[in-house]
């Protein structure tokens, strides 16, 4: 008989006096795979906090392995952490120092030389062979792709005895082939006796290998889907309305005649690779990057922290440079942190582009003077009077997109925009990505996971590590794997 790891019965917890979690119910048994759906991701970022920490809860019980860590009654006044693991996009892992260090940094003897180096090399390099890694543990850990990564974070947690692994959207940060193997990974270790959840936006990874799956809303647990078929009902019931809209939007789209030539020449890991595609005006382009360290490399070239010479992008022969020149626009990785100025008002981050448009101050005051007109009428006066800092997320995408759309850029790389969103956040985004492409603007989307991104796709390239390239057009979608949402729309 299976014994019970974590069990959270009735668990509140406030935030300045406002309820995160409410009446949060959920138990996790030994050698199983619970999957965990935020809706709107509300409550997260606490409950992953609470587990770790083991802060004061307002009502509630918290058991660990049948011992009661946490209670109202006790206030939390008893800190014990319990033994797992959690493992995110963020590496927890010491910079600087080997894979054999990073891994056995917490057994006992080993910084005292207790414990001599070539026999944990000889036992980690037994783990490695087992697994079918290819991993050097004398290697610095910063040479470390992140999928390597990972599994070095999930070694560490075993060898140190803990008995729940935690995932927080690591399908964000993985191709698909990565993906794949770390869910062998997660099964050989189930097999051992350990604890897994796996929280995602989407059930598409969810049930590839969950057992059970609980879907939050609003701090609070939904429903539990007891097997795949009922999960698969219930994310379906949840994404029923954004489906229809897509379905509809298919129906209708209508792509534009304009082609325009881009080539991209980027550095890779050996030798220059790189790629060239054709593109119409208010088309949408998906790049799906098969390795997330190629991925990486490139998203960093259009952000900047990549070297300049490390990628040359050309539009028509011509060499150009995304986010700077005002024909080609860059929209980053969770757009709401990443592009705002937060102490700055809705009308300074919107107009903050304004020198593309005209280097006439008075032409630009009469400008900005029809801009904020036309905001207050699409949000209301007393959105655009706010600091950006202030607004929602809902709020802060628009004010993104808008801004974006001002500028008037002929292509615009979307960075892999569904990343850490829940379902009704996903459903806004895409339709700020449906009023770019109406405008005739281009979308070009590098992404590892394909996500939502095929509900707005009308081609893909998937690029493989090689530097080989493979195009899709739509009218074979639905011969892309069934863990690709949305692809049945194309049937």
């Amino acid at each position: 008989m299976r014994c019970e790891i974590l069990r959270m019965e009735k668990v509140t917890y406030l935030e300045q006096d406002n309820p995160v979690l409410q009446n949060f119910d959920l138990c996790i048994m030994q050698r199983e795979i619970m999957g965990l759906l935020p809706i709107n991701h509300f409550g997260i970022a606490t409950l992953l906090k609470l587990l770790l920490e083991n802060d004061p809860i307002y009502y509630g019980y918290i058991y660990f392995r049948g011992k009661l860590i946490n209670s109202w009654k006790e206030s939390g006044a008893k800190k014990r952490t319990p033994q797992l693991s959690l493992i995110s996009e963020e590496s927890s892992l010491i910079e600087g120092q080997s894979v054999l260090s990073n891994i056995f940094v917490y057994q006992r003897g080993f910084r005292d030389w207790i414990i001599r180096n070539r026999v944990l090399e000889k036992r980690l390099g037994g783990i490695f062979e087992e697994l079918s890694l290819e991993i050097d543990p004398r290697s610095s850990v910063e040479r470390l792709g992140s999928f390597e990564r990972i599994i070095v974070e999930i070694i560490r947690g075993i060898t140190a005895g803990h008995s729940l692994m935690i995932f927080n959207e690591l399908g964000a940060v993985l191709s698909e082939e990565e993906l794949k193997k770390l869910y062998q990974i997660i099964r050989y270790y189930r097999e051992r006796g350990i604890s897994f959840l796996l929280i995602s936006p989407h059930y598409e990874e969810l049930k590839m290998i969950c057992d059970r799956t609980a879907f939050l809303k609003d701090g609070q647990i939904m429903k539990i889907a007891k097997d795949q078929r009922e999960g698969e009902e219930i994310a379906s019931a949840i994404s029923k309305n954004y489906r229809k809209q897509i379905n509809f939007y298919l129906k209708d789209r209508k792509l534009w005649d304009k082609m325009t030539a881009f080539c991209v020449r980027y550095l890779g890991k050996t030798e220059r690779q790189g790629f060239e595609f054709t593109i119409r005006e208010g088309e949408c382009l998906v790049l799906q990057f098969l390795d997330s360290a190629d991925y990486r490399d490139f998203s960093d070239c259009l952000t900047g922290e990549g070297r300049k010479r490390d990628a040359d992008f050309l539009l028509d022969g011509r060499r150009i440079c995304p986010g700077r020149d005002r024909e080609c626009a860059v929209i980053w990785e969770q757009a709401d942190k990443s592009m705002l100025f937060p102490e700055l008002s809705f009308m300074e981050n919107l107009c903050f582009t304004m020198e593309f448009v005209s280097g006439n101050p008075i032409k630009r005051k009469r400008m900005r003077d029809r801009i904020r007109r036309e905001q207050e009428e699409l949000f209301g006066k007393a959105v655009v009077l706010k600091a950006a800092g202030e607004l929602t997320k809902r709020e802060k995408y628009a004010l993104v997109y808008h801004r974006i759309l001002l500028q008037r850029p002929k292509f615009v790389f979307c960075i892999q925009p569904f990343k850490n969103a829940g379902l009704a956040q996903r459903e806004r985004i895409w339709e700020l990505q449906r009023m770019l492409l109406q405008n005739g603007i281009a979308l070009i989307i590098p992404t590892i996971s394909m996500a939502d991104s095929l509900s707005i796709a009308d081609r893909i390239i998937r690029l493989h590590t090689q530097g080989e390239a493979e195009e899709w057009k739509r009218t074979s979608f639905h011969l892309l794997p069934d863990t690709v949402p949305f692809h049945d729309l194309y049937s």
